[in-house]
């Protein structure tokens, strides 16, 4: 039997989880509460390339959340 290595998805580079795992400690620091929506706005965060400061980040998730609604 193969072994998958654990990083099999293309999507899913050391870079992007090192800048998810950065957007988490944000929010953490932040006060916020980890939970799936938190984690799929960094998902989509990452993916679409965006970058910010804070309020950039948190206007960004603000508007993330209205579209999601």
């Amino acid at each position: 039997m193969n072994k998958t290595p654990v990083n099999s998805d293309w999507r899913h580079t050391e870079e992007e989880l090192e800048k998810r795992k950065e957007l988490l400690t944000f929010f953490i620091k932040e006060g916020f509460t980890i939970s799936s929506g938190l984690y799929e706005f960094c998902d989509y965060y990452i993916s679409q390339g965006i970058t910010g400061d804070r309020e950039g980040i948190l206007k960004e998730f603000e508007r993330y959340k209205d579209l999601s609604l």
